[in-house]
C-alpha cells in the first residue's frame, strides 16, 4: 500500500508516460499508442487521488494554448457537416483523437520543470540514437547504397529527418557542458545524426538545419563575443553548402548546344533516329531525347534480359525510360549498338532500377540531388512527374490550389477529400492515375478542405499561443515552429500518426507543459 502511495504521489505513471512519448516517436506507434493511455491513466488515478478532477477540469478551460490546440480535431469533425462523404474523415479523426485528451492533461497536471524538460529531452535523444544505430545496423549494405529512403525501421525517413534535426538542437540545448567528455558525447551524437541524415540522402532535413543557422547566424551579427563569431562561423557553413548545391546543380545542367542538322539520322543497321530537339532534359550532361531508335533498343533489350520492355523495373519505374536514362548517362546511343555495349552487371541494374551507370559515384547528398535535378529537368521539359517524390508534389499542390479556389470559404471539408480532388487531377494534372493521392501540404490541405475562414482559425491555433506564454527567449520553440513549418509544406503532417505526435510532443514539451495562466511568466 506505500509503494502505490508513493507512486501516485510522486506521480509516476505521468513521468512514464512522458518517457513514452519521447520514445515512442523513434521506437514507433506500439509505444506511443501505450504512452497515451498511460498519461490518461495518469492524470484519472491523479485526480482521484487528490480529488482535484473538476479542479483539473477547470485548468483546462483557462488554459488556452491547450483549448486552441483541442480545437483543432473539432473543426475538422464540423467539417463533415457538409462533405459529400465522411468516411475519409472519420479515419482522420480517429488520428487526431489523441489532440481531445492529450491537451486537457498535460495543462492540468503539475508544470513541467527545467529538470524535468531536460530528463524528457535526453530521453527522446537517447531513443533516437537507439534508433538510427538499430536501423543502420540491420540494413542490407544494397537498402543503404540503393534505397536509403528504407534504413529506418521505426519511423518514415520524412519524419526521422525531422527528429534528428530537432535531437541536434535538444543537445545544444538542453547537454551542452565544458565537461570534456561529456562534449565528447555530444559532439559524437551530433556527428552520428549528421552522418545518418546524409546516408539517407535527407535533403529537407540538410535544408531546415541550414535555414536555421542562417537566421541565428544573422541574428548573432548584433550581439558581441563569442555568440557572434559562432554566427559569422555558422554563415560560412551555410554558405559552403550553398556553393556546394550551386556547383552540383551547374555540373549537372553542364552540356553542349545541340544542333539538329550536326546529328547522325540512322543507326548502322539503317534505321531512323528520333531527335527530340525541343526536350532538354539530361542525364550525366547528356541530351536524353537524342539518337533514339525504339524498335531496335527494344528488341535489343529482349535479347539481353527477361524482363519485359514495356513492363516496370523492382523500384516500380518503367523499364523503358530507365534504360534510355542509363544509355544516356553513358553516353550511348538508345539502339540496338547502345544495349550490346552494356555489361551483364548493367543490365541488372537497370533491372533493379538504377538509372544512371555513375549512381555508385556520388552518395548521400549529392546523389540525392542529382535526383531532384532530374526530377526538375524533366518536370520543365514536359516529363511525367508519376514516378518523382519532388514534382509529384507540384501536382499535387495545384490539385489542392484548384479545390480551394472551387470553394474558397469554407473548403469542401475533411470527409472525402480524395474523391473531392479526383476532377482537379482530370482536368489539370500531368499525373497518371494510380499516382493520384492527397495534397501533401497541411496548409494546402486547411484551405481545400475548410477554406480561408478555417485555414485563419489554424494558424492562430498554432501561433497565437506564443503571445500568451511569453516564450520569446525559448529559442528552441522558434526551431521547433520551423521545423514544423517545413513538414507542414511537404506532407498532411496532422492526417498520421507519427506526424500528429511529432507536433503535441513538441507542443506539450514547449508550451503546454510549461505555461500557466495564473504565472505572469513562464520559466523554462
Amino acid at each position: 500500500m506505500a509503494f502505490l502511495t508513493r507512486i501516485l504521489e510522486e506521480r509516476w505513471l505521468y513521468w512514464l508516460g512522458w518517457a513514452g512519448l519521447a520514445c515512442g516517436l523513434a521506437l514507433g506507434r506500439a509505444i506511443l499508442s501505450i504512452s497515451i493511455i498511460v498519461l490518461a491513466g495518469a492524470w484519472l488515478f491523479d485526480g482521484l487521488y487528490r480529488k482535484d478532477i473538476l479542479k483539473k477540469w477547470k485548468a483546462f478551460l483557462s488554459h488556452r494554448p491547450a483549448l486552441l490546440i483541442s480545437s483543432i480535431p473539432i473543426i475538422y469533425a464540423i467539417s463533415l457537416l457538409y462533405s459529400s462523404g465522411i468516411h475519409e474523415g472519420l479515419s482522420v479523426l480517429r488520428t487526431q483523437a489523441p489532440l481531445l485528451v492529450l491537451p486537457m492533461i498535460l495543462s492540468s497536471m503539475p508544470k513541467l520543470k527545467a529538470d524535468h524538460i531536460k530528463r524528457i529531452a535526453m530521453i527522446h535523444v537517447a531513443a533516437l540514437l537507439l534508433s538510427t544505430l538499430l536501423s543502420y545496423f540491420m540494413a542490407d549494405a544494397s537498402v543503404i547504397s540503393e534505397t536509403p529512403r528504407q534504413i529506418p525501421i521505426f519511423v518514415n525517413h520524412i519524419r526521422m529527418a525531422l527528429l534528428l534535426v530537432m535531437g541536434i538542437f535538444l543537445i545544444l540545448r538542453f547537454n551542452s557542458s565544458k565537461d570534456p567528455l561529456r562534449m565528447f558525447i555530444n559532439l559524437s551524437a551530433i556527428a552520428w545524426f549528421l552522418y545518418f541524415l546524409w546516408i539517407m540522402q535527407a535533403a529537407t532535413g540538410f535544408s531546415i538545419l541550414l535555414l536555421v543557422l542562417f537566421f541565428y547566424g544573422l541574428r548573432s551579427l548584433f550581439v558581441s563575443g563569442g555568440r557572434k563569431w559562432l554566427g559569422i562561423l555558422s554563415l560560412l557553413c551555410v554558405s559552403l553548402c550553398g556553393y556546394y548545391v550551386i556547383s552540383s546543380a551547374n555540373a549537372y545542367w553542364a552540356s553542349p548546344v545541340v544542333s539538329l542538322a550536326e546529328l547522325d539520322t540512322h543507326t548502322t543497321l539503317g534505321n531512323e533516329y528520333i531527335h527530340v530537339i525541343e526536350n532538354k532534359s539530361l542525364e550525366n550532361g547528356h541530351r536524353i531525347w537524342l539518337y533514339i531508335a525504339y524498335n531496335e533498343m527494344m528488341e535489343a533489350w529482349t535479347e539481353r534480359s527477361a524482363v519485359d520492355i514495356n513492363g516496370k523495373d523492382k523500384k516500380g519505374q518503367p523499364i523503358r525510360g530507365t534504360l534510355l536514362r542509363y544509355l544516356t548517362s553513358l553516353d550511348l546511343r538508345k539502339d540496338a549498338a547502345g544495349v550490346a555495349a552494356l555489361t551483364d552487371d548493367q543490365i541488372k541494374e537497370i533491372e533493379e532500377g538504377i538509372t544512371s551507370a555513375l549512381a555508385q559515384e556520388h552518395s548521400g547528398i549529392r546523389k540525392r540531388l542529382d535526383v531532384l535535378f532530374f526530377e526538375l529537368d524533366s518536370y520543365v521539359n514536359g516529363g511525367d512527374p508519376s514516378y518523382n517524390s519532388m514534382t509529384r508534389r507540384f501536382e499535387y499542390w495545384k490539385a489542392g490550389w484548384g479545390l480551394f479556389k472551387r470553394s474558397p470559404i469554407i473548403g469542401y471539408g475533411a470527409g472525402n477529400l480524395r474523391e473531392d480532388l479526383k476532377p482537379e487531377f482530370i482536368k489539370n494534372s500531368r499525373l497518371s492515375e494510380d499516382a493520384w493521392n492527397l495534397i501533401h501540404n497541411q496548409f494546402l490541405t486547411f484551405l481545400a478542405c475548410f477554406g480561408i475562414l478555417g485555414f485563419i482559425w489554424m494558424i492562430y491555433v498554432h501561433y497565437m499561443p506564443l503571445g500568451i506564454v511569453f516564450l520569446r527567449k525559448e529559442w528552441l520553440l522558434w526551431v521547433f515552429l520551423f521545423v514544423l513549418c517545413a513538414s507542414y509544406m511537404t506532407e498532411d503532417t496532422l492526417n498520421t500518426q507519427a506526424g500528429l505526435s511529432f507536433f503535441f510532443f513538441y507542443q506539450g514539451l514547449l508550451i503546454l507543459g510549461v505555461y500557466r495562466p495564473t504565472e505572469s511568466k513562464t520559466s523554462s
